[in-house]
């Protein structure tokens, strides 16, 4: 029989169930992202010839978008299969079928798109480290309730280190983007965020923005936004690595915070990514976490013998 830590280690990994309804819903609203991108981003902004002189296909040949232009010469069955998948994926139909699609589909528009919404790279990692996660999930309907106490099986491990990663990564870049903020000049006077506002591009709606806009004037408030975004930040990088409660904090923050930046700057894509990600970072019940130290030291048993 193994020794008792490396029993418990085991049951700690298998403890982290990805049988969660956090990860469907994280990977609801990454396809919800991708599909923000394929609505509101015609041919003509996709794929920019100036971008890309030699077309967007010239260094992207993996994308399914670059397939479909070599063999029907243009893009319409690559937008119609990338939105069929999304929307199996969206209802959480045979995640162990859809997760590698949803993958391809993501990386697909990451390659192939020249215009950079800003979430591509996060949903692109995010979705390839649930392939690992969603191997594990046998059933036919991912929003269906889990089965209660489910019995530690060998392939969670895979599965607790792949939510491990997101968690590690997603800190790691909350982390970089408080300390950029802080490093840059003029950075915490309130001029930064005004300027964003502000901007004609990717400013604040004028519908949003003339009810606002004393607010926006306003240097004091500006400041105390600027420096509220950094700590919000730091406690989102501290809070995902954290407990159940600390995670759900982080998750909280990072709704107001995203939400914010989607609204406000009109990066819907972005933010939804960001919290697609975060969702899948909360994921992981340990509530049954006896049952699966039993479990394990009966699995040990059964090697053993």
């Amino acid at each position: 029989m193994e020794a008792e830590p490396l029993t418990r280690l085991r049951a700690w990994a298998t403890s982290l169930s990805p049988i969660d309804r956090y990860v469907q819903a994280g990977r609801s609203v990454l396809a919800a992202a991708q599909i923000c991108n394929l609505v509101f981003i015609t041919d003509d902004v996709a794929f920019t010839a100036a971008e890309r002189p030699a077309g967007p296909c010239a260094s992207n040949w993996l994308s399914i978008w670059c397939a479909d232009m070599s063999v029907t010469g243009g893009t319409g069955l690559a937008r119609a299969l990338s939105l069929i998948t999304l929307a199996a994926v969206m209802l959480g139909f045979k995640a162990r079928l859809t997760c590698i699609p949803h993958f391809v589909v993501t990386l697909s528009i990451a390659l192939a798109f020249t215009v950079n919404t800003g979430g591509e790279r996060v949903a692109t990692i995010v979705t390839a480290l649930l392939i690992p996660i969603c191997l594990s999930d046998d059933r036919s309907w991912a929003w269906a309730a889990a089965p209660h106490p489910r019995p530690a099986r060998r392939e969670d491990g895979a599965a607790a280190a792949a939510i491990l990663t997101i968690r590690i990564q997603l800190a790691v870049v909350y982390i970089v983007a408080s300390l950029t903020k802080v490093v840059t000049p003029g950075w915490g006077t309130g001029g930064w965020i005004q300027s964003v506002l502000l901007d004609p591009t990717f400013g604040m709606p004028s519908m949003i923005l003339t009810p606002l806009l004393p607010l926006v004037e306003n240097h004091l408030v500006m400041t105390f936004i600027e420096v509220g975004v950094v700590a919000a930040e730091l406690i989102i990088a501290a809070g995902i690595c954290g407990n159940r409660r600390m995670r759900l904090l982080a998750l909280m923050l990072g709704l107001a915070l995203h939400s914010s930046i989607g609204v406000l700057m009109g990066l819907p894509a972005f933010s939804l990514a960001m919290l697609g990600s975060l969702l899948v970072a909360c994921a992981g019940s340990r509530q049954d976490t006896r049952s699966r130290v039993a479990a394990s030291q009966l699995m040990s048993a059964e090697e053993a013998q």
